[in-house]
């Protein structure tokens, strides 16, 4: 009977829940990743403008080439931490709603 649908409807939930709170936790596993590489990226960027600063013609132009390389890597590694993490805040309010109501 209706009884039993919305047990078997309860059950669901649970299990989209734990679906849900699984994929969120592996996305901020990913998310630290890409922090992880930003500051790498930071890291030898600065590493490389000191470097730029004792160099000239060929091997600083050389460096130049590396260090729009770096910003390039940069920007791409922001643009995924951004969507990375919209997705999980999209992914979190989703679990803010199926979670149980006190009356259940």
């Amino acid at each position: 009977g209706i009884n039993a649908e919305y047990m078997g409807l309860k059950e669901m939930q649970a299990g989209v829940r734990a679906q849900l709170t699984e994929t969120s936790e592996k996305m901020g596993d990913r998310a630290k990743v890409m922090e992880a590489n930003i500051k790498e990226c930071n890291k030898d960027l600065l590493t490389l403008k000191n470097t730029m600063k004792t160099q000239t013609g060929m091997a600083y132009k050389q460096s130049q080439r590396k260090a729009m390389m770096l910003i390039k890597k940069k920007k791409l590694y922001e643009t995924q931490y951004n969507n990375l993490t919209n997705m999980q805040f999209n992914i979190d309010t989703c679990l803010l709603y199926t979670s149980p109501s006190p009356r259940d």
